[in-house]
């Protein structure tokens, strides 16, 4: 799963929209005098986001990959911070980054969720119904994001001319 540097949800509610963008700001400054913080620049890719500043966020995303090039999660928030920077469009770069992503961990869930979208705006339908199937299997049957991928699914099913698949496919297994 996507591991999260986000505070206790009190502190977090304690922290006016002005605070977080003059913190987002010294974090910034910061990695001025430290730009080898990988962490530190992922922290301030997230806190951009946040802040709706998706193309700052892909400049730190960006310095965050070169110092840790390996890390599916991260190629994913990054993919899908340029995906989000271009229309909420895959093409290009952000496809990359989700086929990288996918070599180095082909079960991250984050992944395939962006695996699968990338493949339906291509309109690779049967890819995209892989992918999410893939990650169907990993999450709880009860989960309101259960409902997002199998309505995920019988779209893409629906643009191949097939019909839509009874709620979940108990045939699908798979671990966490």
């Amino acid at each position: 799963s996507v591991r999260s540097n986000v505070k206790p949800k009190a502190a977090a509610e304690n922290i006016t929209p002005q605070q977080f963008a003059t913190m987002t700001q010294r974090l910034a400054v910061k990695l001025r005098e430290q730009p080898n913080d990988a962490q530190g620049w992922t922290m301030l890719a997230r806190a951009y986001m946040a802040l709706g500043r998706s193309n700052d966020a892909t400049m730190a995303y960006d310095r965050a990959v070169l110092l840790v090039p390996d890390n599916a999660a991260l190629l994913a928030e990054y993919a899908h911070a340029l995906a989000t920077g271009n229309n909420n469009s895959f093409a290009g770069r952000p496809r990359e980054l989700v086929a990288e992503g996918l070599k180095l961990e082909p079960n991250n869930p984050r992944i395939l969720a962006l695996a699968g979208s990338a493949a339906f705006e291509a309109k690779d339908f049967d890819a995209a119904i892989r992918y999410w199937e893939q990650l169907l299997a990993q999450v709880p049957k009860e989960s309101d994001i259960t409902t997002e991928i199998v309505a995920s699914i019988d779209a893409a099913r629906a643009a191949l001319g097939q019909k839509p698949e009874a709620s979940t496919n108990a045939s699908v297994t798979g671990t966490v």
